[in-house]
């Protein structure tokens, strides 16, 4: 992990206690910017609470005993920022509720490989999830993660490589994709190619 002070023009390693540095996610805490989440690759998942100068452990390594947890993608809630997402490499996501102190499981084997999470600032409890094999596609759930619905129509590839949300209209959402960029004004229900 890098870190920048004077606008991106110089950077710095950041990277005492990570125990991989090779991070595949990174999300900052909105209200309390010193508070960082970074998804360590096979190492799982780190915190920072002095801004990046010291790392430690903060699952989920959890309920897979024999397997580290190849964390992917993170989304912080906006509303209330001890609410956590985390994607793993297995399709798994995981929610914390107490600042990344502990993870339930909210969804297993039931996704796909699971590559961007967004959350709707306005209905928190709507989130949205983007999967990148032959299975992925867009994934919607409206129970704070508790259940999950595909929401492809329209979609011509189901292997989305980021997923974004307009903060001030949040029915409307984008993906790219590996055939373009997508849009949709229905939370998802719908998809229009934007090529």
């Amino acid at each position: 992990v890098f870190k920048s002070v004077d606008g991106g023009q110089e950077w710095a390693p950041i990277n005492n206690g990570l125990t991989n540095t090779h991070p595949c996610a990174i999300a900052i805490d909105p209200s309390n910017t010193s508070t960082i989440y970074v998804g360590a690759g096979s190492a799982g998942l780190f915190k920072s609470i002095d801004g990046g100068a010291s790392w430690n452990a903060s699952g989920p390594r959890m309920f897979r005993t024999s397997l580290i947890l190849d964390i992917r993608a993170i989304a912080i809630d906006p509303s209330n920022t001890s609410t956590i997402y985390a994607a793993s490499h297995g399709a798994d996501i995981f929610k914390s509720v107490d600042g990344g102190a502990n993870w339930t499981l909210h969804a297993s084997q039931t996704l796909s490989f699971i590559g961007t999470i967004v959350i709707d600032p306005g209905t928190p409890t709507t989130i949205y999830a983007g999967g990148i094999f032959s299975n992925g596609g867009v994934f919607k759930s409206t129970n704070g993660g508790l259940t999950w619905q595909s929401a492809n129509n329209g979609l011509t590839t189901p292997f989305i490589n980021s997923l974004a949300l307009d903060p001030l209209t949040t029915s409307t959402l984008y993906v790219s994709t590996n055939e373009g960029t997508f849009k949709s004004i229905d939370g998802a229900a719908s998809w229009t190619s934007l090529n």
